[in-house]
């Protein structure tokens, strides 16, 4: 699913919840860039959606093997 910013659009991945933090949506960012306090808007079958952005934060390398 695409995320349109007004200032960019974002790949949505996955979300999850976490306590005391609230809805976390993981993606990439496809063009443009995103600040706290942005909106994103998106479109579900129930109609559209806006969320206020709290914070960001990012990973730039995921492990994919543990060793010991």
């Amino acid at each position: 699913m695409a995320v349109f910013l007004s200032s960019g659009t974002f790949r949505l991945s996955g979300v999850f919840n976490l306590t005391g933090r609230g809805s976390v949506l993981m993606g990439n960012l496809l063009d443009g860039e995103i600040n706290s306090g942005d909106f994103l808007i998106f479109s579900t079958e129930s109609g559209d959606h806006s969320v206020k952005i709290n914070s960001i934060e990012y990973i730039d390398h995921i492990h994919t093997q543990c060793t010991e």
